[in-house]
């Protein structure tokens, strides 16, 4: 008998092939997803958890028109938080953003580490697109000391938040990348923003 594993995404299939046998037995069990890390497109649908504390409707995943998802319903002081980031031993230089945004004014995102209320790593406005279905991409470095952003290093929470005092919605989220170096996104066209 020979025994083989075929990975399949999510799960791993694992089964067995006997001489003769009319049947195959097949077990499946979940592998481990890898964690997210510097240098890797997440997409923002994937968070974990979500909180959208000055607003009753909650945080919500969302159909974009080019087929797939979005990160909707953000409003003032809502957050959504990717846990176990693995920023490695050199930590990020920079943020790549794919979003839009309807509305001009005074929207920004805080990224922050180990709760909504941690180490600030960035903040950055975020200006119109002009439709929430028209979708831009952005690249900033930390406005803060360029040395903060790199010295964070390991396996931390990451936590997305959104800012706007003056519109009811602050933007839609696609995806987002934490680069290595400091304004560089693999395989995003991309407006360079540097703030600071």
């Amino acid at each position: 008998m020979k025994k083989y594993t075929i990975p399949t995404g999510a799960l791993v299939a694992a089964f067995t092939l006997a001489a003769g046998a009319g049947a195959i037995p097949v077990s499946a069990q979940e592998a481990e997803p890898a964690p997210n890390q510097v240098g890797q497109l997440i997409q923002a649908e994937d968070f974990a958890n979500e909180s959208n504390p000055d607003s009753v409707e909650e945080v919500t995943i969302l159909d974009s028109n080019d087929g797939g998802q979005k990160v909707g319903y953000l409003t003032n002081g809502s957050w959504i938080e990717f846990p176990d980031f693995d920023f490695g031993e050199d930590g990020g230089e920079s943020v790549t953003l794919r979003y839009s945004r309807a509305t001009a004014g005074s929207g920004c995102v805080l990224i922050t580490v180990a709760a909504p209320d941690g180490p600030l790593l960035a903040t950055f406005g975020l200006p119109s697109t002009g439709g929430w279905n028209n979708f831009d991409t952005i690249s900033f470095a930390s406005v803060l000391e360029s040395e903060l952003f790199g010295s964070v290093d390991g396996v931390r929470d990451l936590y997305i938040q959104f800012v706007d005092t003056q519109n009811p919605y602050v933007a839609e989220i696609d995806s987002f990348i934490i680069n290595a170096d400091p304004l560089h996104a693999p395989g995003l066209d991309h407006q360079v923003l540097w703030l600071g």
